[in-house]
């Protein structure tokens, strides 16, 4: 399993911390770029995890240190961020550690069942299982990770 494709779209002011692992400052050619990435690792039997859903290009600030605030609303979100995650093919996601005041001013993307079951999960089959961090994993995450590596080997 590998943490790539990063398809945070890039602007002058996002943090460095994302800085040349994003693709682009175009969302389109982010996405299309991260459907390549997908399907190569997965042509080599490698499972892909999306980060950071649903963007983090927007954000100033380093997730790791502080909790970024983004106060641009959901329409602007879906047109420029959030549709780079559209119609992936990646069996997992990292969530966005990143406030997005709009849409829920009291949780992190992380956190908040707003944007996991009204934004990310409104199409379920799109992004199956969601990753935070590996310490948040448990015992029967990892059990289903190496299950899914196993069956990507077998069809080898």
């Amino acid at each position: 399993i590998n943490n790539v494709p990063v398809l945070d779209v890039r602007r002058k002011i996002t943090h460095k911390v994302i800085g040349n692992r994003s693709f682009s400052t175009d969302p389109h050619l982010v996405s299309k770029l991260g459907k390549i990435c997908i399907y190569k690792f997965h042509k080599n039997h490698i499972a892909t995890v999306l980060k950071h859903i649903p963007g983090h290009g927007l954000s100033k600030l380093d997730t790791h240190k502080k909790l970024p605030i983004v106060n641009k609303d959901l329409k602007y979100l879906i047109k420029n961020d959030f549709q780079c995650f559209k119609n992936t093919n990646s069996l997992f996601a990292m969530t966005a550690h990143i406030l997005y005041k709009k849409i829920d001013n009291k949780n992190c993307a992380t956190h908040s069942s707003i944007i996991i079951k009204k934004i990310i999960r409104k199409k379920p089959e799109t992004v199956p299982q969601f990753l935070r961090t590996a310490k948040d994993l448990t015992d029967a995450d990892w059990q289903r990770l190496t299950e899914i590596v196993r069956t990507m080997k077998d069809k080898k």
